[in-house]
């Protein structure tokens, strides 16, 4: 009841603050979702938050990593997810935010002080950016970490030189 009476005041309560505090409690994750599609900035702030809180699993009551899982594979929100990174200590549940944001230098970043050796491994792999990869293979602490950020850049250099000897294949034929 009190569960049904919390998703009431979020949705539907005139006042503003009322609202935001029944956010604030809620441990319905469809309706925090629901809540981020909201015209109302306090509204999606509060609901942001409460499922950066849920989500990350700093608060009791928090679902299960298991639970957790689909939901964050789902997410779409770019603060939402930068936010989860900040606060969740669950490598997969970490990982899964990471994947969702797809931005190299988060990656880059996990790769070189994250907490987690295998995290640390699986984000080395996801960095594409050149520059980025340099930064590993000389900042990395982890051996597997600076040999796949090596590997990548090499693969990426010698794409590079292929193609551009395939473009010069193109020009030496069209020259003829």
């Amino acid at each position: 009841a009190a569960r049904h009476i919390l998703g009431t005041l979020a949705k539907d309560d005139a006042d503003l603050g009322v609202r935001c505090a029944a956010i604030a409690a809620l441990l319905d994750i469809p309706l925090l979702l629901d809540c981020l599609g909201e015209s109302s900035t306090a509204i999606v702030d509060a609901a942001r938050t409460r499922l950066i809180a849920l989500l990350s699993g700093a608060v009791p009551h928090s679902p299960t990593p298991d639970q957790r899982l689909p939901v964050i594979r789902q997410l779409q929100d770019a603060r939402l997810l930068s936010g989860l990174l900040d606060r969740a200590s669950d490598s997969t549940c970490l990982l899964a935010a990471l994947e969702q944001l797809n931005d190299q230098q988060r990656y880059a970043d996990f790769a070189l002080h994250g907490k987690d050796p295998v995290l640390r491994e699986q984000c080395a792999v996801r960095v594409t950016d050149p520059a980025l990869l340099r930064q590993l293979s000389r900042d990395g602490r982890d051996k597997k970490v600076i040999q796949s950020a090596r590997d990548r850049l090499k693969q990426i250099q010698q794409q590079a030189e292929q193609a551009e000897q395939q473009r010069q294949q193109i020009d030496d034929l069209l020259k003829q």
